[in-house]
């Protein structure tokens, strides 16, 4: 069985390749995007047979796979076209904000079982959820026109700024691995959040479609 599941992860790898390699050109985007929801789908089977969760997990995923199943096809059929790179941005805000409570949940509840490897994983989690969360909400707003860029975030202040913030996150991701449930936990929460919005800050509304795609 673990070597099925191994097997479905490569054939999974193999069409995400295939899939971002696809999404480079107008005529072969449509049937690449299918391609990466494919495997993602078949990332998810294979960890599934891999943990052979119990009856009520099972429920639970169903729950959240409907749920999230019905929110993308009421999103996809009512949001115009010219609204789209709001849409992708939120959407990206919720895939790392997913990152960031899977990782909070690990560090929370089970850290002690969890080795260094593990424990590293969670600083890159928090890191990149947080950082990808705030980042695109700041993204959306200002694509839709609610925010404007802040006159601070175009001086030498932005640079101070956010140079702290990162030497912040850089110093308590090198403590949490000792202590998960810690203060650095969350220091590195808020402080990733708050980098996500200080660089996004400071770029044009043009920008953003590069900014929502990093």
């Amino acid at each position: 069985m673990e070597i099925f599941s191994y097997a479905i992860d490569l054939v999974a790898v193999l069409l995400l390749a295939l899939g971002i390699k696809g999404l480079s050109k107008v005529r072969s985007a449509r049937s690449a995007n299918s391609l990466a929801a494919l495997a993602m789908a078949l990332a998810v089977a294979g960890l599934l047979i891999q943990l052979q969760p119990a009856p009520i997990t099972w429920l639970w995923i169903g729950i959240g796979t409907a749920a999230g199943g019905l929110a993308g096809l009421i999103t996809a059929q009512r949001v115009p076209m010219t609204a789209m790179p709001e849409t992708v941005a939120l959407f990206n805000g919720c895939g790392g904000m997913a990152s960031l409570l899977v990782a909070l949940g690990v560090a929370l509840f089970q850290s002690d079982s969890t080795d260094l490897v593990g424990r590293i994983s969670i600083v890159v989690s928090v890191f990149v959820g947080a950082i990808t969360f705030s980042g695109s909400i700041v993204a959306m707003a200002k694509l839709q026109g609610w925010l404007d860029t802040p006159g601070w975030t175009q001086g030498s202040i932005r640079h101070v700024v956010n140079i702290s913030l990162a030497v912040l996150c850089l110093g308590s991701a090198i403590i949490l691995p000792g202590d998960p449930a810690g203060i650095s936990l969350w220091v590195l929460v808020v402080a990733s959040s708050l980098l996500g919005v200080g660089v996004t800050l400071s770029i044009g509304g043009a920008d953003m479609p590069v900014v929502i795609s990093l």
